[in-house]
């Protein structure tokens, strides 16, 4: 099990092929999905798996990792660390299971995950984007210091862009 960090109810890693049924669990997730990404089927889900595997050996400190709750040992969602696709920034991105919402665990895991970007990882700033109507998600980043930074669209979504300085 290769550990990326840690915080003090979770645990974050690299996703395995063992995490196949979890994966597809929340990739297929109509609710978790609302602001993401259209849900998943077991073959997209299987594929989307591997590149994510796959990613790792490319480069190793980034990547969409498995958050794991330390006292059930349950796969609770993924957390992000890498480039965007959208900006030439690196992004943080986060998403839990329902289960897992509204007792605090995505402003652990990002607060956290703050610290892994820019202090092993030594970056300057990230960034983090969401859908506009995702109000909680924008708490979340403002609430760890995050600010607006801008909207803009990409495939014709409009898009919130957040920002954190290493010296903020």
């Amino acid at each position: 099990m290769h550990i990326i960090f840690e915080t003090e109810r979770l645990l974050i890693r690299r996703l395995t092929m063992d995490d196949f049924e979890d994966f597809y669990l929340f990739n297929s997730n109509e609710d978790v999905m609302r602001y993401i990404r259209k849900p998943q089927t077991r073959e997209q889900t299987q594929k989307f798996l591997q590149d994510n595997i796959n990613y790792y050996s490319e480069f190793p400190q980034y990547g969409r990792w498995a958050l794991i709750n330390k006292s059930t040992q349950k796969f609770t969602g993924s957390f992000m660390v890498r480039p965007s696709t959208h900006v030439p920034e690196v992004e943080i991105g986060y998403a839990l299971m329902p289960h897992a919402w509204g007792n605090g665990l995505a402003t652990e895991a990002l607060q956290d995950g703050i610290k892994y970007a820019f202090e092993e990882l030594k970056l300057l700033c990230v960034i983090a984007i969401t859908y506009p109507q995702n109000i909680p998600s924008q708490k979340v980043l403002l609430k760890c210091g995050f600010g607006f930074e801008r909207e803009f669209y990409n495939e014709g979504q409009k898009l919130h862009l957040f920002k954190l300085n290493s010296g903020d």
